[in-house]
């Protein structure tokens, strides 16, 4: 898909997205050394696991020549977010009660009496 120029509104709705863009591209090699130096720094300090997450990261989000590819394939540990089609929030279910018509019967009320098992076996 080609890159389409944004329409003016927007760009006057996404202004600070795009200056934010345009700072992050400006800065984009400083911040990548200061990140290589940071997991250096990990790993010279023995934290091998936090430089390790923090290399890897770098690998798995490092752009590729052709927009459809990537470095390396998704980590097969990774496992993708599930969509439910179930609303996963409080159900609120609400009914009506006309007047005039027949209404629902309602179930008898009983009453159980429980015994012990005990006791019915030795009878």
């Amino acid at each position: 898909m080609a890159n389409k120029k944004p329409s003016a509104l927007q760009k006057r709705l996404f202004s600070k997205v795009n200056v934010a863009r345009e700072m992050l591209k400006e800065r984009a090699e400083e911040i990548l050394g200061e990140y290589i130096d940071t997991a250096k720094a990990a790993r010279d300090a023995g934290e091998f696991e936090a430089a390790g997450k923090m290399y890897w990261n770098l690998i798995e989000h490092m752009p590729s020549d052709n927009p459809n590819e990537r470095i390396v394939d998704t980590s097969v540990d990774r496992v993708p977010k599930q969509v439910d089609s179930k609303p996963s929030g409080p159900v609120i279910k609400i009914g009506l009660a006309l007047g005039g018509l027949p209404q629902q019967k309602q179930l008898e009320k009983k009453t159980v009496e429980v015994i012990d098992v005990g006791t019915v076996k030795n009878e």
